[in-house]
């Protein structure tokens, strides 16, 4: 625990208690105890109150936001990418160019069997395209769930600043 000082007389000197509301009841009673951090000044009494569990949970919240976020923005790129009408142009572009090599007399049979693998890798890809944007939508459609959760959660710690 960092240095604290009681606001009432000053002093440095305190004892960690249990705490002193009398409530009964097992739930209220473990709820307290497991998010407040409660310490009784040694000189005048004074009760001083941290709760260390909240403020972990509001940065906690900031954080995931962040993260979600920045993942998001990736995932989007990625998907406008795919869509994008160029992304499978540039595809068939590159098959054009590899069947084309493919008539040249001038190729090894080693070439021509790496350009009929390489045509055979680029079909599979433009083939795969609808499944790959199907499922970054979904991802992107998880982590804005997430994002809502993560700012709701947020936005009910209540925060002052001075």
């Amino acid at each position: 625990m960092r240095n604290i000082v009681c606001t009432q007389c000053g002093c440095t000197t305190f004892v960690r208690t249990d705490s002193p509301f009398g409530v009964s009841g097992q739930y209220v009673d473990s709820v307290v105890r497991s998010t407040l951090k409660i310490y009784a000044c040694c000189e005048c009494g004074h009760l001083e109150f941290f709760d260390p569990y909240t403020v972990d949970k509001h940065y906690e919240s900031k954080k995931a936001i962040e993260s979600i976020t920045n993942e998001l923005q990736i995932l989007r790129k990625r998907l406008a990418d795919l869509e994008s009408p160029s992304t499978i142009s540039k595809i068939n572009d590159e098959i054009k160019q590899l069947e084309r090599q493919l008539t040249s007399l001038d190729i090894t049979i080693r070439q021509q069997q790496e350009f009929k693998a390489k045509v055979q890798e680029l079909k599979a890809k433009s083939n795969n395209i609808p499944n790959e944007i199907r499922r970054l939508k979904e991802q992107i459609e998880a982590l804005e769930r997430k994002l809502r959760e993560a700012e709701r959660t947020f936005e009910n710690i209540e925060v002052l600043e001075g």
